[in-house]
């Protein structure tokens, strides 16, 4: 099973992050009336309802019901929500990390080691794309040629390779051919 099918399946409650009071988060209430701090008078939603409404309003930020409910408490303060959040953004710089290849399963990562490895993942992300956009404008280079060459006689005194020049400069840029 994927992780967005995953992710679909799963309940998810819906905070109003415009409500700030005695430190707790405020989610829907049960058939969306009113507000609780109280997860177990929450909504509960779907993945369709919950993004629908997201969309509407980004000021409801959908959390996972299991999520919420490993902090331990019924009711979640804020401090509690900014811990939880901090350790699944570790959680998945490292996984990320570990299937990139740049750090290996028995590793015990710092915070700053994270946010180093976050740094490195973007690197090397950002290097994907422009290897990927170099190799692309090669291969529509090498298409070209291709046409070029089975017209080659169509070119006055077969002479190509100043034809071939000026393609490749158009295609790749200048200093890229």
């Amino acid at each position: 099973m994927s992780r967005q099918t995953q992710s679909k399946d799963r309940q998810y409650l819906l905070q109003n992050s415009n409500i700030n009071q005695d430190n707790f988060v405020y989610f829907w209430g049960k058939d969306a009336e009113g507000y609780t701090s109280d997860l177990s008078k929450s909504h509960l939603f779907n993945y369709e309802e919950v993004m629908a409404q997201h969309a509407k309003r980004t000021s409801d930020i959908p959390h996972h019901v299991d999520a919420m409910q490993s902090i331990g408490a019924n009711a979640v303060d804020r401090d509690a929500l900014l811990r939880l959040q901090r350790d699944m953004l570790g959680k998945a710089i490292r996984d990320a990390a570990l299937a990139a290849g740049i750090c290996s399963q028995d590793q015990s990562l710092t915070e700053p080691q994270l946010l180093m490895l976050a740094d490195d993942l973007g690197a090397a992300a950002a290097d994907t794309v422009k290897r990927n956009e170099y190799s692309l404008k090669h291969i529509q280079a090498e298409s070209l040629m291709t046409r070029l060459a089975r017209t080659n006689a169509a070119i006055p005194h077969g002479n190509a390779s100043e034809e071939y020049s000026k393609i490749l400069a158009t295609q790749l840029g200048p200093g890229m051919s």
